[in-house]
C-alpha cells in the first residue's frame, strides 16, 4: 500500500522559487521517499519525530524534512545543509 504526500503550504513556498532542474531532483527525491519513507535518518531531541532525507545535486547537500502518520507522509521543509536545522526547529 503506497504512501499518500501532504505538501502543507510552508513546504511549498520552500520549494517555489527553485530552477526547474533542482525541482525535478526534489520531485525524484519525494518519490524516493514515498516508497520507503522509513529508510530516513530518524532526528531525536529537539527534532523527535522528524526524519530527513539528503541528496546532491550539483555538489550541494539538500534536506527534506517529513514525518508519517499512519500512511501520509508529511513533508516539512526542503532546503540545503546550512542553516537547515535551525529553519526547521522554528
Amino acid at each position: 500500500m503506497p504512501y499518500t504526500p501532504l505538501l502543507p503550504p510552508p513546504f511549498l513556498r520552500s520549494i517555489k522559487k527553485v530552477e526547474p532542474e533542482l525541482k525535478k531532483a526534489i520531485d525524484r527525491a519525494i518519490k524516493t521517499i514515498l516508497k520507503d519513507p522509513k529508510k530516513g535518518e530518524y532526528k531525536h531531541g529537539d527534532l523527535a519525530g522528524k526524519i530527513v532525507h539528503r541528496f546532491k545535486k550539483a555538489g550541494t547537500t539538500y534536506l527534506i524534512a517529513y514525518e508519517i502518520s499512519g500512511k501520509v507522509v508529511k513533508l516539512k521543509l526542503f532546503g540545503p545543509h546550512e542553516n537547515f536545522y535551525k529553519i526547521l526547529k522554528r
